[in-house]
């Protein structure tokens, strides 16, 4: 009762001070209560983000070993610097054919949970006039390359780009936007021999759905195939990026996987290219997963990349929110502290003749510390 009475006293005989340790308490509390909900506001926002997109790994042309093997010794001869173009021209095409047999067995992995594909190859049609600033290309100008994406090789001279899908999931196009389906559908059956074209295409050569197109082989004009319009799709774009006259899907027939087989395997001189897309179980297993296809023979030419440096820069601002929120509430604690621990260590000092007096009387230093502790 003692303590508690004195404490009291001594709180009523230092309001100034005791009030301003109040304000300091007080604020401590808020930013650091505010800090900590930034910081978890954030991380949750990072969690979110994360597990919104799977993580995806594909398979492109290793650069940098491909640079380093393509060096020339300053000392070799004319012929040797010609063969070793040839080598180098030989493994660049044996790289480049990537097979659907290899993709499948790549796709086997423990570390996969789901795999698909998507083939080009370039295709000529009697039927379609090629949509370009001129209308009228020359036949060696060289076809505009799908999606953006790099390929395995370079596609034969053509007038358009037949891209097959091994699965709907796989036409990430649709699915983020870029491209939407304004008349018609996508047919959802993946052996037959039906596709979607783009609208300035069909507007040029007045197309309509459920009209048939034949689409020529460029390197053998007895190979042909028929596919039917069963929708047409538009291309969202900027001005900005916007080719000329039409969108960069302009010349872009997509189809099935099934139908660019069939026709690809009445001709072996067809160039074509497969870029398959792996998705994995977790982002811990990207190393694993590219260990494991050198074992099945990756060629050392070919790397193993995934998408998680593209989802770390979209999280970038928002993990250094977190990071500066962790900061500033370290910083935040450290400086309460000291302060209180100076402001506590004067009183203390001040009091010492008081602490003397109830050590001699006999006070225990539990009490006294509670004493203390109650006043402060």
């Amino acid at each position: 009762m003692y303590i508690i009475k004195n404490a009291l006293v001594s709180i009523s005989r230092n309001k100034g001070r005791n009030l301003l340790i109040g304000i300091i308490v007080v604020v401590i509390s808020c930013a650091a209560a505010i800090t900590l909900a930034i910081r978890n506001s954030a991380q949750a926002l990072i969690t979110s983000y994360e597990n919104q997109y799977e993580v995806t790994a594909t398979i492109g042309v290793n650069r940098e070993s491909m640079h380093n093997e393509m060096q020339m010794d300053k000392n070799m001869t004319p012929d040797e610097r010609d063969e070793k173009k040839d080598n180098m021209n030989e493994i660049f095409q044996n790289i480049s054919n990537i097979t659907i047999e290899e993709i499948e067995n790549y796709g086997t992995s423990d570390y996969v949970k789901d795999y698909y594909y998507q083939i080009s190859v370039g295709v000529n049609s009697n039927d379609l006039e090629k949509a370009s600033a001129t209308s009228n290309n020359a036949p060696g100008e060289d076809m505009m390359r799908p999606n953006g994406k790099e390929n395995f090789q370079n596609i034969s001279t053509s007038d358009f780009t037949l891209i097959g899908y091994s699965q709907l999931s796989a036409m990430e196009d649709f699915i983020n936007g870029k491209y939407s389906i304004i008349e018609g559908e996508i047919s959802s059956d993946l052996e037959g021999n039906f596709c979607v074209i783009n609208n300035e295409l069909a507007s040029l050569n007045d197309i309509s759905v459920n009209e048939e197109v034949v689409f020529i082989d460029p390197t053998d004009e007895n190979n042909t195939i028929t596919l039917t319009v069963t929708g047409i799709y538009e291309e969202k774009t900027d001005a900005a990026e916007s080719m000329g006259m039409f969108t960069s899907s302009a010349n872009t027939i997509i189809t099935n996987s099934t139908v660019i087989n069939t026709f690809t395997s009445n001709d072996s001189e067809i160039k074509k290219s497969i870029t398959p897309t792996f998705i994995l179980k977790d982002k811990e297993v990207e190393d694993s997963f590219s260990e494991e296809l050198k074992n099945k023979g990756l060629s050392e030419y070919l790397t193993v990349s995934t998408n998680l440096d593209q989802v770390a820069n979209a999280t970038s601002t928002i993990s250094n929110v977190n990071t500066f929120a962790t900061t500033f509430l370290v910083i935040t604690l450290i400086i309460g502290g000291v302060v209180l621990f100076v402001i506590n260590m004067i009183n203390i000092r001040e009091r010492r003749y008081e602490i003397g007096v109830l050590r001699t009387i006999g006070m225990k230093k539990s009490l006294l510390t509670a004493n203390l502790f109650l006043k402060y």
